[in-house]
């Protein structure tokens, strides 16, 4: 998350926010399963991840690769929960713990991020991240791991949006 311009941080933001918002809200809607749910979650991260790596690709070309990187893993991820493509139970597990691992790698860059709102927001989403994958092999628990998923839109929105720079 480096410098770029206050409008298109604040439009990133935005996106982030409304997304995280859409992912919680389906977790009250039954006409999906809850692997699919998730599948949708990662795919919007996937969304702000690649929007994010268009923005930031004038100002930081290594950290916008690393996006566009993360952002095509989503997509892929995403297409094989909602499709429920999990050939074998091995399959399944894999693309769910990936889930937990992006939120974990974009936590990461965030925290190595210049600004102090920043740095809070990629402790937040190593915190998430290690929550889901630990409630993942735990417990299974498919509407926390949507929550989650949810959760860290919502905030990682929040800090893209709150960030200004001089």
């Amino acid at each position: 998350m480096n410098k770029f311009s206050s409008d298109t941080e604040k439009s990133v933001g935005i996106i982030a926010i409304i997304l995280g918002v859409f992912v919680i809200a389906l977790l009250f809607i039954n006409l999906f399963t809850l692997i699919q749910i998730i599948g949708i979650g990662i795919s919007f991260t996937g969304m702000w991840l690649l929007i994010l790596s268009i923005a930031n690709y004038k100002y930081n070309y290594n950290e916008s690769i690393v996006y566009l990187i993360l952002s095509i893993i989503s997509f892929i991820t995403a297409i094989g929960l909602f499709l429920n493509l999990n050939f074998n139970w091995i399959n399944g597990n894999i693309l769910v713990y990936l889930t937990g691992f992006i939120i974990i790698i974009t936590g990461i860059i965030a925290l190595l991020g210049p600004l102090k709102v920043e740095k809070t927001a990629g402790s937040i989403g190593l915190v998430l991240g290690t929550l889901f994958v630990l409630i993942y092999y735990y417990t299974v628990n498919l509407y926390i791991l949507a929550a989650i998923t949810g959760i860290w839109l919502f905030v990682i929105g929040i800090v893209q949006f709150m960030i200004t720079y001089e």
